[in-house]
């Protein structure tokens, strides 16, 4: 077994232990001492594997850094828990930013751009690829854009295609599922406009997924919206539960259901690709490892930007680095365990009321991935393997 597949292995049961240990702190049960000990003595067992594996050829996955372009956004989405605010990157740290994602000793790099609205500072981006392209020197470098697509204009896919930019387009379906969900911060939401923009991606040829989220309350109606965007002509669609809320055992089984219906009308369409069934989907995604720049060149855990509402606390518990002041990016990462154990600490010492939503949030994540690996009706609180 090589180093790195040591550390994900090592990182694979810390997991399970300390979701052992946060259930039995949620039940009040015994032995969550014992399970901190055993979680410290296999975190320096995990410490020296990674060590290990840095020393070795670059690690399997591309570098990536996400920019929070901007806190402002035209929409207020119901499931949504990034905080909207009028405050925008400076040039300076669009620069910094892209100066430190060429730290990184890997092979292929990807900048994403974020929001609130990133194509609201359209410029931004602009100088962003700009100063990417200047560093690229031999390596592979890709651009991700995640929009809700409002802005989306001529000159805009002009751009995108230009640079063979991927884009996310946040889309619930048609205009009876972006009512419901996907309210205008002043004003009538432009969702006509958006189902139009939506339609000139498609016959851009960039490429491109649509991104339908889905909640407790609506996920019911999860299949009809994925098929109302698959017979707009949209071929890759993911699904996103919304995170941050709890799901019920009850809504989990209809997700799961809702996924097998989903499966099911992909099988006789060789043109449609299900995003949630391929490996580009990593469970739980509440443990998201990846680290954002925000507007103020604050480096962040991007877990905790896409959770915490109170931002002041986010940029507090989940500070990692100043952007202007950060050595390599590749020693600044984290992994799946160390969001939970940040996430568990955080929470725990001030949200204790959280830790419920964090570990239901992980299980529902457990209950996605069984069901990609073909075990759809195991329980939602059966943990990993």
């Amino acid at each position: 077994m090589g180093n790195m597949d040591r550390f994900e292995r090592l990182d694979f049961e810390l997991i399970r232990l300390l979701y052992r240990k946060e259930r039995a702190l949620l039940e009040r049960g015994a032995g969550a001492a014992r399970l901190e000990a055993l979680l410290r003595r296999l975190e320096t067992e995990r410490g020296a594997a990674l060590a290990a594996a840095r020393s070795s050829p670059a690690l399997r996955t591309p570098q990536r850094l996400i920019l929070l372009i901007t806190h402002r956004c035209q929409l207020r989405c119901r499931y949504c828990r990034v905080r909207k605010f009028g405050a925008d990157m400076s040039e300076s740290v669009v620069s910094d930013a892209v100066r430190l994602l060429f730290t990184s000793p890997r092979r292929e790099l990807q900048l994403q751009f974020f929001g609130g609205e990133p194509l609201l500072r359209f410029d931004l981006i602009r100088r962003a690829v700009a100063e990417a392209e200047a560093r690229r020197g031999g390596r592979r470098l890709s651009y991700l854009l995640t929009t809700n697509g409002i802005a989306l204009d001529a000159t805009v896919l002009e751009f995108l295609g230009r640079h063979r930019f991927d884009v996310e387009f946040s889309c619930d379906g048609v205009l009876g599922a972006q009512r419901r969900q996907r309210r205008a911060a002043a004003g009538r939401a432009p969702h006509a406009r958006v189902l139009r923009n939506l339609e000139a991606l498609r016959d851009s040829g960039i490429a491109y997924f649509v991104i339908a989220v889905t909640t407790p309350d609506s996920v019911g109606r999860l299949f009809e919206e994925f098929r109302s965007l698959a017979e707009l002509g949209h071929r890759r669609i993911q699904v996103n539960y919304c995170l941050g809320r709890f799901w019920a055992a009850a809504a989990v089984r209809t997700l799961l259901a809702e996924m097998d219906r989903i499966r099911d009308f992909v099988a006789s369409r060789p043109e449609l690709e299900f995003v949630n069934a391929t490996a580009i989907r990593r469970e739980p995604v509440v443990l998201n490892a990846e680290l954002t720049v925000d507007c103020d060149g604050g480096i962040y855990r991007e877990t905790g930007v896409c959770l915490e509402e109170d931002f002041s606390r986010a940029k507090r518990d989940f500070f990692v680095a100043d952007v202007a002041q950060a050595g390599r990016l590749d020693r600044l990462g984290s992994s799946p365990f160390d969001n939970f154990r940040l996430l568990a600490d955080v929470y725990g010492r001030r949200r204790p009321a959280w830790r419920r939503i964090i570990l239901n949030n992980i299980e529902t994540g457990w209950a996605a991935d069984a069901w990609v690996r073909g075990l759809s009706r195991r329980p939602a609180a059966a943990g990993p393997r």
